[in-house]
């Protein structure tokens, strides 16, 4: 086992469509996070139609605080290849990450900035 998520990072969505991703990309540690779906209403509710999209100072904090949580208590176990295991991958028009699980146990992640070679 060891510890993770020293430089993991998020874009402040501008549309609903980085939101959608922005939310997928958190579900993916559901297993990780305690009470995800009550720390995330702010970000689900904006996803639903017909509701206005716009970012707020509470919106933010929720998703820096899962961040920060997943930085502060996250473990990374060994992959067992004889096991299956899934790999979860985000990106935007910037950023690229992913996550690599197996039998709900963080295996291993990823997060950069596209070099503006990569983003054309």
């Amino acid at each position: 086992m060891l510890k993770l998520f020293k430089n993991i990072n998020f874009k402040t969505p501008k549309i609903k469509k980085e939101l959608q991703r922005l939310v997928g990309f958190i579900n993916r540690f559901k297993d990780f996070i305690p009470n995800l779906s009550s720390r995330i209403t702010c970000l689900t509710r904006m996803i639903r139609k017909n509701y206005i999209f716009k970012w707020s100072d509470k919106c933010r904090k929720s998703v820096e605080k899962i961040f920060y949580g997943l930085k502060k208590k996250s473990k990374l176990f060994y992959l067992d290849h004889t096991k299956l295991f899934g790999i979860f991958i985000n990106e935007s028009d910037t950023i690229i990450g992913g996550v690599l699980v197996q039998n709900s146990k963080l295996i291993g992640v990823f997060s950069r900035k596209l070099s503006s070679t990569q983003m054309n």
